[in-house]
């Protein structure tokens, strides 16, 4: 999609003097991430601050250049401007603007639940940077000191993802005319075909991701690609039979301008995991939202905050739940099982008079609770075994400055900012490396990975003098 586009919004089944949306829809930015509509239309006076049919749809169906099919997904009108209204003006106008979600160039879907979507497919720059590297090679020949290119075969790889269907990894050079010149580039598509048709808003989820996860494997969060996505109806064209196909563009996410980072300064790499790709995008299927979560604490926290304060106060609800699930041991976890039995054996008591004793009178001595503080030094410890040398008071460290930020008015001492630094780089950094010790990634190679971890350099392996 174009930058700015026109808009056209038919009014069908309206009164006959009511005119069409048109203006223009802007692309997202990386300072404005939303899709943007400017629209409007001539109106009968009564019926100024009239928005049908942009408000309370999930979809609406457009033009984009007058004659693209579109679908607008999620319209948000946040602005009505219903005009003048006098001797010098003829006709009565109304200006709305908004946002949407997302943008179905292609396709009309009236009905965002309905499930008529058979695959899913996109060029995902992150996933070609981790996952196939470059797809040819320079030659040089001496004799006549020149230098060519030699390309490798196209190449496919499928993988089976349960409850959701087969996914395959395809690598390929491809050109581009670029004025008089020929620019070679390696294409890498990930495709999906699924078990059952897929929702529009189910495969706006699974789009959204899967890139996601692509993008942190590699420490880089760039521009959302376009995703083809391919409907249940047919068309002939000639003597062929194909499925009508759409583009999928989603708005509303950070990124990135920059281009893809070098290879030694990606988080991590194809040849870093001890899982198979399969793997990783079985356990990732399984986890997403859960996964998703940790993820986006942890790019908001590298990528896109500078603050200090507001990166720790984003970072630790994320670490605490994370570290007191992992890093409890087996006689917490009966504990904790057999009280939460215990006090729901008490508030089911018929007795209203007994679970009102219960909550004034009775009181637990020798909690077997562990505190954050114990969670988060066990996590060093294992990790320190690893070959990283997190502080081995971190998990105080990190429990008191919980305290002193979220009950103490966010209140901080100058000379307390060179320790707030180093614990918010060390918090990022544990919710970091189990996400990758999660998806099956051997850290102790990271323990020495400076260029692609320099957020955590100061708790990495020294480099050899």
């Amino acid at each position: 999609m174009k930058h700015s586009e026109t808009l056209y919004i038919p009014t069908e089944g309206k009164e006959e003097d009511e005119s069409p949306w048109v203006g223009t829809i802007d692309a997202p930015t990386p300072d404005d991430t939303s899709f943007r509509f400017n629209l409007s239309r001539h109106v009968d006076p009564k019926n100024m601050y009239a928005t049908d049919p942009l408000t309370n749809a999930p979809t609406v169906i457009a033009l984009l250049d007058h004659q693209r099919q579109c679908t607008l997904v999620r319209p948000l009108v946040f602005r009505v401007d219903p005009g003048s209204l006098d001797v010098m003006n003829v006709a009565q106008r109304t200006r709305v603007e908004g946002t949407c979600q997302a943008i179905v160039d292609g396709l009309a879907i009236t009905d965002p639940t309905e499930k008529v979507f058979l695959a899913l497919r996109f060029e995902s720059p992150a996933l070609g940077a981790w996952y196939s590297g470059r797809a040819f090679k320079k030659v040089r020949d001496d004799e006549t000191r020149t230098e060519s290119l030699i390309a490798s075969p196209p190449q496919s790889t499928s993988y089976q993802i349960p409850d959701i269907g087969l996914a395959s990894v395809e690598t390929q050079v491809r050109m581009r005319s670029i004025d008089e010149c020929e620019e070679v580039r390696t294409s890498t598509v990930f495709s999906m075909t699924f078990n059952d048709p897929q929702s529009l808003e189910g495969i706006q989820t699974l789009a959204f991701d899967f890139e996601r996860l692509f993008g942190f494997l590699i420490g880089h969060r760039g521009k959302m690609p376009e995703f083809r996505i391919q409907h249940k109806e047919k068309y002939e064209l000639g003597q062929r039979t194909l499925h009508h196909e759409g583009v999928l563009r989603l708005g509303g996410v950070q990124y990135k301008t920059e281009v893809i980072p070098h290879f030694s300064r990606r988080t991590t790499q194809l040849s870093f995991p001890t899982n198979d790709f399969g793997d990783i995008l079985e356990f990732f299927a399984k986890n997403r939202d859960k996964m998703l979560h940790r993820i986006h604490a942890v790019e908001l926290s590298l990528q896109f905050q500078s603050d200090l304060v507001d990166r720790f106060n984003g970072m630790m609800p994320v670490l605490e739940r994370d570290m007191t699930k992992r890093y409890i041991e087996p006689k917490e976890e009966s504990y904790l099982d057999r009280k939460g039995a215990f006090f729901d054996y008490i508030e089911s008591a018929p007795d209203d008079g007994i679970k009102e004793f219960s909550r004034k009178h009775m009181r637990l001595q020798d909690e077997k609770n562990p505190s954050l503080a114990t969670c988060i030094d066990r996590a060093v410890i294992f990790l320190n075994s690893k070959g990283f040398r997190f502080p081995t008071d971190l998990g105080k460290r990190l429990s008191k400055r919980r305290g002193n930020l979220f009950h103490g008015g966010n209140s901080l001492k100058l000379d307390d900012v060179p320790n707030l630094y180093e614990e918010v780089r060390a918090a990022t950094g544990l919710v970091q490396l189990h996400i990758l010790l999660d998806l099956g990634m051997d850290i102790a190679l990271l323990a020495e990975h400076h260029s692609g971890l320099p957020d955590i350099e100061p708790f990495l392996k020294p480099c050899p003098s």
